[in-house]
């Protein structure tokens, strides 16, 4: 599987209309999953490599702040996205605070505004996982050299 997102909202309709909007981005190569409860979303990135989940606030069960604190516990690698139609500044601090949101936006939204800002998340976690393998790489070149320099005629 390529790049993936995870869309959860528990009104259907609205998962439907975000999946149709976020469709173009399948020619990508980006996979897009739903799920109409928090709860169903959490066996899914249990079961697959989720890069991006954009979420409700408002949904029966668990709430949508209550899934990115478990996604930032369980899974921290995954971006999260809060798309709500409560644009209070309560539910917007909740939703930094405790969920470590990468980007919050409203209900209605603008097609265009949904698509750059996934993009734009799926664009930074592409770049984060780029540096941590150049890290890994370098890190591990740089044991090797270390290793050499101070065990230079060790052979095994």
């Amino acid at each position: 599987m390529g790049q993936s997102i995870l869309l959860v909202d528990d009104e259907p309709s609205i998962l439907k209309c975000v999946r149709r909007v976020l469709r173009p981005l399948e020619k990508k190569d980006i996979v897009i999953l739903t799920s109409t409860s928090a709860e169903k979303a959490i066996e899914l990135i249990e079961m697959h490599q989720i890069d991006v989940v954009v979420t409700d606030e408002n949904m029966i069960g668990m709430s949508g702040t209550e899934l990115l604190s478990w996604i930032t516990e369980h899974s921290p690698e995954t971006k999260r996205i809060v798309l709500t139609g409560d644009n209070s500044i309560s539910t917007a601090k909740r939703a930094i605070n405790e969920g470590g949101i990468n980007a919050f936006l409203t209900k209605p939204f603008r097609n265009a505004e949904l698509i750059e800002t996934v993009l734009s998340v799926i664009q930074a976690k592409d770049q984060e996982t780029r540096v941590q393998a150049i890290q890994k790489t370098t890190i591990l070149e740089l044991s090797e050299k270390v290793e050499e320099f101070i065990f230079p005629n060790l052979e095994c």
